[in-house]
């Protein structure tokens, strides 16, 4: 046989040994993918009449509540149904009421089917409930999100929202006039469930936070600053030296121009605009989310495998991570990170499109006006200066057409952090230590009335679902703290009847 067929069959038989080689990462669902709920809604019209009928034959109901567009301007008193859901399964006459508000692209019903507040529901008898935020989901107050039917997104707003819900169930479920309300949230919905126990203490008795944006800015860098740290094993630092190394070989063929081998080496759908910081910048951000999205998923187990993939090709640690997008994400045929792309795809303000189906759309107007919290990458990250401050306001002007002055966004942010206190009671923040958002929530409390528990192995929310043989110890923990205090909470004893004012006395005489 002639060699050089030989030499072209080895190197061939070499290439496939490495593509070929075990992924120890799993496959990872698209943004904005919906997790299929597992059992069957029943629609009502009345969830009081249904459950009076249904006595106890169906758990699980889909109904609407009725809520004002604009809170807060007495000339406008429109109002729109929103879709709520239900699971009555463990409710008990008199019991609790928890109420799960959802994260920003969260629109699943799961965790009030599963997980542990469902197994606390079941010793205390309460009921569950969770609705999508106002804009997110199938809660839609405007005909599209364009910037001017954007008007009524703000923290304030859902706050409103919820408040009303809450009083529409109690008018809902006759034994629940009094019942202890609690809610839950995860990310920004764990940011409104503080909120809320700040701003509607008679409403609402205690709180659970997890993974908040609690203790924000108007942007940080400490989440970047702290990303390389999530790749510390006790391997030796040998996973973070590759992540490193990975990225310092993006930098260098930015910084020699060198934009279309970088998009074949890291199967890019566009070729980088090396010389455009907007597109440099979004290519470091988007797949930096990436790779946290997976360990918001995964927690230590995903950091584990991460880290054995990244040493599938050895001495490319670049070739590595692209091998690890392409599987990851690998149902589209690229991997497509482009400054240009994000816009035409978030720009558009029509519902059931790409940008509003998974609410990225709706949280940058969100953080373009209210709630900051931009992450940036400073010259003593690993990332270098390269996503700044500019990059983020020259993004929300491109994606709604007008300027945001950072001097608007920092007050409307002092404005909206100010309204809220930061001593409230029966609450319990939860954060884990793997998670580079962490830095933006309460990692301990000041004011010393809340409870703070940082999790060891965990990132995101790693503390919502039940309690696991194959969790670590320090999870476990977690939880069996969060029962007690979430239990006790459901216990104190509410009040029989509306608090009277006593009559004053009169002078007979």
């Amino acid at each position: 046989m002639n060699k050089i067929v030989v030499f072209l069959l080895i190197v061939q038989a070499a290439i496939i040994a490495v593509n070929s080689k075990e992924f120890h990462s799993k496959k990872l669902a698209p943004e904005g993918t919906v997790r299929q709920s597992k059992v069957q809604y029943k629609k009502t019209d009345n969830l009081r009449l249904s459950l009076e009928q249904d006595g106890g034959l169906h758990e699980f109901y889909e109904s609407e509540f009725s809520t004002r567009v604009d809170h807060f301007r007495p000339l406008n008193q429109q109002r729109v149904n929103f879709t709520y859901n239900a699971n009555t399964h463990h409710f008990q006459n008199y019991g609790p009421i928890y109420i799960y508000l959802k994260d920003a692209y969260d629109y699943s019903t799961v965790f009030i089917e599963e997980g542990l507040m469902v197994d606390i529901a079941e010793q205390t008898g309460a009921a569950l409930f969770t609705f999508d935020h106002r804009y997110f989901g199938r809660n839609r107050p405007r005909p599209s999100a364009s910037l001017e039917d954007l008007e009524f997104l703000s923290m304030e707003q859902s706050l409103a929202d919820i408040a009303v819900f809450i009083r529409a169930i109690r008018n809902e479920i006759p034994t629940a006039l009094f019942s202890r309300v609690i809610l839950w949230g995860s990310g920004a919905g764990g940011t409104l469930a503080a909120f809320a126990r700040s701003r509607y203490p008679h409403l609402v008795h205690a709180a659970w936070s997890s993974s908040a944006i609690i203790e924000s800015a108007v942007y940080s860098w400490g989440p970047y600053d702290v990303f390389a740290f999530t790749f510390d094993i006790n391997d030796g630092g040998v996973c973070r030296n590759l992540i490193e190394e990975a990225y310092v070989e993006i930098a260098t063929l930015v910084l020699s121009g060198r934009g279309e081998e970088l998009s074949e080496r890291l199967n890019l759908c566009h070729p980088v605009q090396t010389d455009n910081p907007l597109d440099v910048a979004s290519l470091y951000e988007v797949s930096v989310r990436a790779v946290m999205a997976y360990f918001n998923v995964f927690h230590y187990q995903g950091v584990l495998d991460f880290c054995e993939d990244m040493e599938a090709i050895p001495g490319e640690p670049l070739a590595s991570l692209a091998r690890w997008f392409r599987y990851v994400y690998g149902d589209a045929v690229c991997f497509d990170p482009s400054y240009d792309t994000a816009i035409e795809r978030y720009s558009n303000p029509e519902w059931d499109q790409e940008g509003t189906n998974n609410g990225r759309r709706q949280w940058y107007f969100a953080q373009c006006t209210q709630v900051g919290s931009f992450l940036v990458a400073d010259n003593y990250t690993w990332l270098a200066g390269t996503v700044d401050i500019a990059y983020h306001l020259q993004k929300c002007e491109d994606l709604f057409g007008t300027p945001f002055p950072y001097e608007r966004i920092t007050n409307a942010f002092y404005t909206l952090r100010d309204e809220f206190s930061q001593r409230i009671s029966n609450i319990v923040y939860t954060n884990g230590n793997l998670d580079p958002i962490r830095y933006l929530g309460r990692l301990y409390d000041p004011t010393y009335t809340g409870v703070v528990i940082n999790i060891d192995f965990a990132s995101k929310s790693a503390d919502l679902t039940s309690i696991s043989d194959d969790e670590p110890d320090s999870i476990t923990d977690a939880k069996e703290r969060i029962i007690d205090l979430i239990t006790e909470w459901s216990l104190d004893e509410p009040p029989t009847e509306p608090p009277v004012s006593p009559t004053p006395e009169t002078d007979t005489a």
